[in-house]
């Protein structure tokens, strides 16, 4: 979120917290004496001398934008912008950098800096503008961020988020020797609520699911709606096959509590399929969802609200061609 507010009191003056990491003094000295002189804006400053005490003021405080020297000693410009780019990836950062130097600064933005302002050249509007128009431009990249990578209903990951996961989750699996678990979800009877209540009272039950499901798992586990009433859960560092199982019953228990929807409470079970990849097999992502798929269907001809795990009796025989 950025760090920007308007004052209390009548003129309601725009208040913006500045990180500047500068090394020269008498540079950061002129910097923050031409912001003052934006009388319409209220900019509160804080420097840092290098990368390191900026990474120190970020878990501290919030920024709304952050000016970067791209001449500090010791470390290169675009390397300096990545270590501050990793510690605050939501910040929106303007690179500050000599004439001579503006290809550096090209190249910054392309890197993912917003802007770019010449020292020397810089008067009160063209800081302000380069602020306001950085701030903008990181909102509007972020809006993309999670158009693409997330499901705008639910807030979770939609499905090409979650196979990305995965498959860095598998290749840390092969080096490290755990397994991996994929967990495949979806509500039985969901088609019948969307009939009998319409969309509405069904879109409003996905979201429902989708709170009930993060209140199960770990912050760094991984859940994801595929579409419909479908869900993926990713388990990674697990020891056992039985680790999976809990997993999944704790998904069915708490699905046996009706979850309320304003005028009505509905009691909807669930089928998981579980499929886990072994450190020394091969598969790819799209292959693991897919079995845990099959697995699901298993579980749900068995009977509603139970889990199954994937074997490869489970697998369609694949058809011979002439």
């Amino acid at each position: 979120m950025i760090a920007a507010e308007a004052d209390a009191h009548p003129s309601h003056r725009f208040t913006l917290s500045v990180l500047l990491i500068e090394d020269d003094a008498s540079d950061a000295w002129l910097l923050q004496n031409t912001l003052k002189e934006i009388g319409s804006e209220n900019y509160v400053v804080r420097c840092a001398s290098n990368v390191e005490s900026a990474i120190t003021l970020l878990q501290d405080a919030k920024f709304g934008v952050a000016l970067l020297d791209l001449s500090l000693p010791g470390i290169s410009g675009v390397s300096a912008l990545l270590h501050l780019q990793v510690a605050a990836p939501t910040l929106p950062i303007i690179i500050l950098t000599s004439l001579d130097d503006e290809k550096t600064a090209l190249s910054a933005v392309k890197r993912g800096a917003q802007d770019y302002l010449i020292k020397g050249q810089e008067d009160a509007y063209q800081i302000k503008r380069a602020m306001r128009y950085s701030i903008e431009r990181k909102h509007f990249e972020e809006s993309l961020i999670q158009r693409a990578n997330y499901d705008m209903l639910t807030g979770l990951i939609n499905r090409p988020f979650f196979e990305n996961r995965l498959k860095l989750a598998m290749a840390r699996s092969k080096r490290n020797g755990v397994l991996v678990g994929v967990l495949f979800l979806d509500l039985n009877g969901f088609k019948r609520i969307n009939d009998s209540f319409g969309h509405e009272t069904g879109d409003h039950l996905l979201k429902k699911v989708a709170a009930r499901l993060a209140s199960v798992f770990r912050e760094y586990d991984t859940i994801a709606r595929f579409g419909g009433d479908e869900f993926a859960i990713l388990l990674e560092g697990i020891s056992v096959a039985e680790d999976c199982a809990i997993a999944a019953q704790k998904i069915i228990d708490a699905f046996a509590m009706p979850i309320d929807l304003e005028e009505r409470a509905l009691i909807v079970n669930v089928s998981v399929g579980i499929a886990m990849a072994l450190p020394k097999e091969y598969i790819v992502p799209s292959q693991l969802i897919k079995r845990a798929d099959i697995a699901m269907y298993r579980a749900k001809e068995n009977h509603g609200g139970s889990y199954c795990f994937y074997d490869a009796s489970m697998q369609p025989p694949v058809k011979a061609t002439a």
